[in-house]
């Protein structure tokens, strides 16, 4: 359960991370975050290989709910009808940052639990680790556009 769990939220990571880095493109972060969602594609394709491996069934239905939930989740009221709010960028790193964090303590579970064989889990946490870096730089540049003092 807690691997295929993992994939589900590897896949919901894709979703967000592709979807972040098309609308923050213009932004001075732009190019990580595109960077990272290829990056974010490629541990989806390590969590279905752990998957494999561990001979374990993937989540059939439940990629369809999390695309539904991601879409349900656009419709929020953001102060803005017509164009994104200054804060909209903000929320959606933070969100990133919290999806790469789990990612890194799943691994790292796997890591010390000794759970899985062939996959090199410490250089998936050090990725991870790089990951969350370099989004806390972008949070920060978000920051000081969407709330700092002008």
């Amino acid at each position: 359960m807690y691997l295929r769990d993992h994939e589900l939220g590897a896949h919901a990571g894709v979703r967000a991370f592709e979807r972040a880095a098309r609308s923050h493109r213009s932004r001075p972060w732009g190019s990580d975050l595109a960077q990272l969602a290829a990056q974010v594609r490629e541990d989806l394709r390590t969590e279905r290989r752990i998957l494999r491996s561990a001979r374990v069934r993937r989540h059939r239905i439940a990629p369809i709910g999390v695309a539904i939930g991601e879409r349900l989740g656009r419709l929020k009221g953001n102060g803005a009808v017509l164009r994104r709010s200054p804060t909209t960028d903000l929320v959606e790193l933070e969100a990133l940052l919290t999806m790469v964090r789990a990612k890194r303590t799943g691994w790292r579970a796997l890591q010390v639990a000794e759970a899985v064989d062939g996959i090199d889990l410490e250089t998936l946490v050090r990725r991870a680790e790089a990951q969350e870096r370099r989004l806390v730089r972008a949070h920060e540049q978000a920051a000081a556009r969407a709330i700092g003092r002008r």
